[in-house]
């Protein structure tokens, strides 16, 4: 479950805290793993654990132990990568905008950014509804790569 469904489900007091979601933190530190659900996280990571011997994928116990053995492993690849033991630090940078090296969908999916027609970037980057904020960043960053201005932006000044 996306972490934004589960939020809207919980309590305000719960809610409002900030969170971590398991996905986007392994694609910031595991880039290289085959995908990012869990399961296939936890056979790329090796992750074993006496209490998931007769358990199942998608049982809310098997879930939690998984993703816990997640968490801490791209927790130990952060630091390992020179970043702060620092929470506050790794939940601001799991919020931000990332660029993508392709998009997960559409016409265009699987190719290179730099591959992919200004006119779709721009759709994208404007028009675009029900796409990520990820998705949106990676339009505006390629176009602007392309020295395309979008309409409402500012150019910069050349002198």
């Amino acid at each position: 479950m996306r972490t934004s469904a589960l939020l809207s489900v919980l309590p305000s007091g719960i809610a409002n805290r900030p969170s971590i979601c398991s996905m986007r933190f392994a694609q910031l530190v595991l880039p290289e793993a085959p995908n990012y659900k869990n399961q296939g996280l936890r056979e790329y990571l090796g992750v074993t654990d006496p209490r998931l011997e007769n358990s199942s994928a998608h049982r809310a116990l098997a879930d939690i132990i998984v993703t816990t053995h997640i968490f801490h492993r791209c927790w130990e690849r952060y630091l390992a990568s020179g970043r702060l033991d620092d929470m506050r630090a790794l939940i601001a940078e799991l919020q931000a905008p990332r660029p993508l090296r392709s998009f997960p969908f559409g016409k265009h999916k699987g190719q290179p950014i730099d591959t992919v027609p200004h006119d779709y970037l721009q759709w994208l980057a404007t028009k675009a509804t029900a796409i990520s904020e990820d998705a949106k960043h990676t339009a505006r960053v390629e176009l602007q790569r392309r020295g395309i201005t979008l309409p409402g932006t500012l150019q910069p000044a050349t002198n």
